[in-house]
């Protein structure tokens, strides 16, 4: 999992709960720990996208519909396939690109751990942080 140590958890659902059109409205600098945020006019609680798979299935619904875009998305079939040790397409699902791989049905069929989703998501948008 190449992403977990590079940009801390609590950037990252920061990050995530902006792409799902969650607001952060509120952030002290003397408690960082505490936030408030918003989402359609509600005050609430972001999910915890790293270890609920609902919830990344959710955010990636939503930013296959209103955040990415069509290279964006087989952009993010090269990060899952780069986070997923054994990265293998199901049969039938090869579409024939030039090298013989077709990311964009990578991305719609890949199964891999929710953290490692989120991460995927942060490097394709150009949200990962190094620190």
């Amino acid at each position: 999992m190449i992403f977990r140590f590079n940009m801390n958890k609590g950037k990252q659902r920061i990050a995530l709960a902006q792409l799902d059109d969650w607001k952060l409205i509120s952030l002290s600098d003397e408690e960082p720990e505490y936030k408030t945020f918003e989402k359609d006019g509600e005050i609430g609680i972001p999910p915890d996208y790293h270890n609920d798979l609902n919830a990344t299935h959710a955010l990636l619904l939503h930013c296959s519909e209103n955040v990415m875009n069509s290279d964006q998305w087989e952009e993010l079939g090269r990060q899952l396939e780069v986070a997923h040790p054994t990265a293998i397409l199901a049969p039938g699902m090869m579409s024939g690109g030039d090298d013989g791989s077709d990311y964009y049905e990578l991305a719609c069929i890949f199964t891999i751990s929710a953290e490692d989703i989120c991460g995927a998501i942060l490097k394709t948008l150009n949200l990962w942080e190094s620190e």
